[in-house]
């Protein structure tokens, strides 16, 4: 906390030209906002069929659990709490998600191979999968959008 200490220094401020620095709680506050705000930006319109964006999202919940988790001292604790579950759960979806994309491409390579029957009933497993997970994921979206912010 020494950096805490230091930015709170009288006179630091008015000699340098900067603002002051922001008490603790209001910095996580904004942190939390702003990744929180770039997330709900990269879904624009809840298109999850694209998986290279589902990762983007995926990277950006990642970073915005980390800075919840980071500060939840900061915020009252079961609405903290509530908020890190509907993260975690999402980020579990996007997860999944995340492995069928991959598992699709490898499948994609091994179709030159023509493993006929066996291809085509694993392919079939992935898409069946992935169309539950994306109804899943809208869902999971829509709850944490109820969930409050921790503050």
């Amino acid at each position: 906390m020494i950096w805490a200490e230091a930015a709170r220094r009288p006179g630091d401020s008015s000699e340098t030209g900067a603002e002051p620095p922001l008490p603790l709680g209001e910095f996580a506050r904004r942190s939390v906002a702003g990744l929180a705000r770039k997330a709900e930006k990269a879904v624009s319109g809840g298109d999850w069929s694209d998986a290279a964006a589902r990762h983007g999202l995926r990277i950006r919940l990642k970073r915005l659990r980390y800075v919840c988790e980071f500060f939840a001292d900061c915020f009252k604790r079961k609405r903290a709490r509530r908020y890190l579950e509907h993260l975690e759960g999402l980020q579990d979806l996007l997860g999944e998600l995340n492995d069928l994309a991959t598992a699709r491409r490898l499948f994609a390579d091994l179709d030159a191979m023509e493993l006929g029957v066996q291809s085509a009933f694993i392919r079939g497993w992935v898409s069946a999968r992935e169309d539950a997970l994306i109804a899943d994921l809208g869902e999971a979206w829509r709850a944490l959008g109820k969930q409050a912010r921790p503050a």
